[in-house]
């Protein structure tokens, strides 16, 4: 059995299910500001956008400039010309609150863009409270004047997420679990690229896996 996990441990872990559409307009968004623009990564997660951007999350890790939570950002009003907030707002107990908070902390003109998921599974790192329809997540950031929205992660995410997720609910054991987990994350995580072409159908948004908004503090 040891030489068993040890194989299972050996696998390369499978490619993640979703495939995130935004990934160029955000990196277009945060390289189109001058280099002396002030920018906030919340909830970073020690990713690194670009040379400069302030990076804050809840653990501190590597990458991380700024150990805080997001119910109560430790930035002055009007600190920001942009903040981003991507896989937060489903993981806090107050969402409306960290909205408050970004307002807040958004110079005035200021720009911020969220990323929400609607259909995915349970992700509870370290906790797991909302999922949002687009027009929900318009709601929820009504105290932004809105740019822009849409599909961040389709149809095709979510029934690769649901797909690869499976063998968690189905087997108690550890060891299974970590087996079935890995063979069904190698065989069905291309399907998410057929989100490339199923985003933009009519109607997609009902089976989404994930929006975004943009949008601007007047």
């Amino acid at each position: 059995m040891s030489i068993i996990h040890s194989l299972i441990d050996s696998i390369k872990i499978p490619p993640g299910p979703s495939y995130n559409l935004c990934g160029g307009k955000l990196r277009r968004l945060v390289e189109g500001l001058g280099s002396e623009a002030r920018i906030l990564d919340l909830g970073s997660g020690g990713r690194r956008l670009r040379e400069g951007v302030i990076s804050l999350d809840i653990s501190c890790r590597e990458g991380v400039d700024v150990v805080a939570e997001a119910l109560r950002l430790p930035f002055r009003e009007g600190s920001f010309d942009l903040i981003v907030c991507t896989a937060v707002l489903e993981h806090v107990t107050r969402p409306e609150t960290v909205i408050g908070e970004i307002h807040k902390c958004c110079k005035k003109g200021g720009v911020v863009y969220v990323e929400m998921p609607f259909l995915q599974g349970y992700h509870g790192v370290p906790a797991d409270y909302w999922r949002c329809t687009l027009p929900g997540l318009e709601e929820l950031l009504k105290p932004f004047e809105k740019l822009e929205t849409g599909i961040c992660c389709g149809p095709a995410s979510a029934l690769s997420m649901f797909l690869a997720m499976l063998p968690s609910i189905l087997f108690t054991s550890p060891f299974l679990r970590k087996l079935g987990l890995c063979v069904s994350g190698w065989a069905t995580f291309y399907l998410k690229y057929l989100d490339i072409l199923l985003a933009k159908a009519q109607g997609a948004h009902h089976l989404a896996s994930g929006f975004y908004f943009l949008g601007k503090k007047s």
